[in-house]
């Protein structure tokens, strides 16, 4: 609420919120909230692209390693005995050994395909991709305008659009992917 007040020299002055804070000092204030919320989600982006990183890499480097000895053990568990003698491991111990090997390969696949870490990189890196770009421009369009004019609140609201509507896809794309995985049918 605004209201007019007299100071102590008899002047009258408007008293409230808009006269406390200048438009210009909202719209700074707006544009500075808008430039957090935009760094922070870029690095968000970059923390999910290493998680997703790592986990490909690890998964796809167990997975290789596990499928190429689990041959060699589901062969030896099926070897006359004189395997046992060459090895000197029992058949039962080496039963073992190929059970937890093939459990083993199937969960990292079974991690490997649940969490997507090659298809979530990629989708991050597009996304921060044209955060950033979307960030520059928005910066290069924001010079020769002073802030609150009409030019710079329509690249204002541009903007944030932009990063809301990006933010939206990425959330519906996560939805969708995971209704398929769940039912294999879509909404309509």
């Amino acid at each position: 609420m605004e209201h007019e007040a007299e100071d102590a020299s008899g002047s009258v002055k408007r008293v409230g919120r808009r006269s406390e804070e200048p438009i210009l000092e909202k719209w700074a204030k707006r544009e500075e909230k808008l430039n957090d919320e935009v760094t922070a989600a870029i690095r968000d982006y970059l923390e999910e692209m290493e998680f997703a990183r790592k986990g490909s890499r690890f998964t796809n480097v167990l997975i290789m390693i596990l499928s190429s000895i689990a041959p060699l053990f589901v062969v030896s568990t099926a070897a006359a005995p004189s395997f046992q003698g060459f090895t000197g491991i029992s058949q039962n111990i080496i039963g073992l050994i190929t059970l937890i090997i093939t459990v083993a390969l199937s969960l990292a696949e079974g991690f490997r395909r649940i969490f997507r870490f090659d298809q979530r990189w990629a989708t991050c890196y597009v996304a921060k991709r044209a955060l950033k770009n979307a960030r520059e421009k928005y910066r290069i369009s924001q010079v020769p305008h002073q802030i609150g004019s009409d030019e710079w609140v329509a690249n204002f609201v541009g903007f944030r659009g932009y990063y809301e509507s990006m933010i939206d896809r990425e959330v519906k794309e996560f939805f969708d992917a995971l209704q398929a995985d769940v039912g294999g049918q879509k909404d309509v």
